[in-house]
């Protein structure tokens, strides 16, 4: 049996590679942290944001503003942002460019829907360059408010 070799498009026998797709920034695989939060408990850390666990998430633990810092692994052009929160009532999202986190500029403000206490999924699509990311809470539905999982849409520059 013959076995065709698919070719590379290329322009003048140079190869084009395929257009790059965006991918979640906010993943500790792609180098991201959560670098600041305000509020820690241990059983629901700010790392649970991006570890990938659905069953986990991070807790505020009191009164508001509350925030967190998450660092991209590298500059990156973003796209959307997808927040899956409970209790959260207004939500303002940040960002800077550079080796510090330092020199915020509002990326944008949403009022999120109470959903009762459930899984709270909102989507922004946006257009920004950013190193660092600030996810600030500042009102909640109730007294504590929690973050289950962003995601950051784009691609590393």
């Amino acid at each position: 049996a013959r076995v065709a070799l698919a070719r590379s498009p290329s322009v003048s026998g140079v190869a084009l590679s395929p257009p790059t797709m965006a991918a979640d920034l906010a993943r500790p695989d792609a180098g991201a942290v959560i670098l600041s939060a305000t509020s820690f408990d241990s059983d629901h850390a700010p790392e649970s944001i991006i570890d990938g666990d659905d069953a986990s998430f991070w807790s505020t633990t009191g009164s508001y503003p509350q925030e967190f810092v998450l660092k991209l692994g590298t500059e990156s052009d973003i796209e959307s942002v997808e927040t899956y929160t409970a209790n959260v009532r207004g939500l303002v999202v940040e960002t800077c460019m550079g080796m510090a986190p330092q020199g915020w500029e509002k990326l944008y403000e949403v009022d999120v829907e109470d959903e009762h206490g459930t899984l709270q999924v909102s989507t922004q699509h946006i257009s920004a360059a950013a190193t660092y990311v600030k996810f600030k809470i500042s009102s909640g539905w109730s007294d504590y408010a929690t973050v289950h999982k962003v995601k950051i849409n784009g691609k590393s520059r």
